[in-house]
């Protein structure tokens, strides 16, 4: 799935092998804002790296 996609969304979460791993909300934030969130988790959920 797109990062750009998912930060239209309230709400995003991240499964890691089957199992819950993190989760962030909008709130407030502008798209291009939470956009850049959701890259920065799926750095983290990735080890460091995002390969989308």
């Amino acid at each position: 799935h797109s990062n750009i996609d998912a930060s239209y969304a309230e709400r995003v979460i991240f499964i890691k092998d089957g199992r819950l791993y993190h989760e962030i909300y909008r709130g407030e934030e502008s798209q291009l804002v939470f956009q850049q969130r959701i890259t920065d988790s799926l750095a983290l959920v990735n080890g460091g790296s995002v390969n989308i």
